[in-house]
């Protein structure tokens, strides 16, 4: 019984990580050994595999928009990667703005997200697609800590 409930917590943690992120087969094995586990590859993988066929078919619901209407941002971390600058190793975001009719996209990598470099990147952003949209939504802009990520809460 011990072992299936281990199983179960196992299983629970890769759903978790494959909600959270398209994580490779290889990446969940090395997650799965930081924890313990002892199991090999092919089992990960065929598993990894069938999550992520059902997670394509539960895919969110796009909601179309007339074009100039909406725009989406987000910011992604990259907690594996820091970024030497200034003489100092710093973690590395990602700035992320979508246009809701032609799903354009623009990226910025930064390493923080003060408020400043989120004007800055909006106005990258928007000489890129040479204009703005009517509205933007917003994700990951934590009320706690600002757009600075000292307080994140993951979601």
């Amino acid at each position: 019984m011990g072992v299936r409930v281990a199983a179960a917590r196992v299983v629970d943690g890769v759903d978790e990580w494959l909600e959270e992120a398209p994580y490779s087969a290889l990446r969940i094995l090395e997650k799965l050994r930081e924890m313990g586990f002892d199991g090999g590859y092919s089992i990960v993988k065929a598993y990894v595999s069938s999550r992520k066929m059902d997670l394509n078919e539960k895919a969110t619901v796009r909601f179309e928009t007339m074009p100039g209407k909406q725009g989406q941002m987000d910011w992604g971390f990259f907690e594996d990667h820091l970024v030497y600058e200034d003489g100092k190793w710093k973690k590395l975001y990602c700035f992320l703005m979508i246009l809701g009719y032609s799903r354009m996209r623009y990226i910025e990598f930064v390493t923080d997200m003060s408020t400043n470099t989120l004007i800055r990147c909006h106005q990258n952003a928007f000489r890129y697609f040479g204009g703005y949209p009517e509205e933007i939504l917003y994700d990951n802009m934590s009320p706690q800590g600002g757009c600075d990520g000292s307080k994140r809460q993951s979601r």
